[in-house]
């Protein structure tokens, strides 16, 4: 898989509460510290411990590509969405808060950079087959 591909497989994982699981050799030259940053983000296995009730917002084809928006509720406060590109060209989708049926500014960070803003949409430039994670609590 590309690095993008373990993005979207790590972020949906977590959005659901699937269990977490590795095979493999961790201590082998194929196993990069790229790999290990992915199993280790925290901000992505809070997602994983508190996401409550996710579940599909839209699915839609911009342009040459197709975005899945999920939601889930934060058991500490909050919401949590993720947003996917499961199309074959790069592109740019926007989600306005009020679609995961929240008004007004948020806070939005994206859990895999680290990004914040204060905003009341979220807009993400996605390559194919890549994903974005964010954590939304009211400003």
């Amino acid at each position: 898989f590309t690095k993008d591909e373990l993005i979207t497989m790590m972020t949906l994982w977590c959005i659901f509460r699937s269990p977490l699981m590795i095979g493999g050799d961790m201590a082998s030259d194929g196993f990069t510290e790229s790999d290990l940053s992915l199993l280790t983000n925290r901000r992505i296995l809070d997602m994983h411990r508190r996401a409550r009730h996710a579940h599909q917002v839209r699915r839609r084809i911009i342009g040459d590509s197709e975005y899945i928006v999920w939601a889930a509720q934060d058991a500490e406060g909050g919401q949590y969405a993720a947003i996917f590109n499961a199309g074959e060209n790069a592109g740019s989708i926007t989600v306005d808060l009020e679609e995961l049926e929240l008004s007004g500014e948020h806070t939005v960070t994206e859990l895999w950079s680290g990004d914040v803003t204060s905003t009341s949409a979220i807009t993400a430039e996605l390559p194919p087959h890549s994903a974005k994670a964010y954590r939304i609590v009211k400003a």
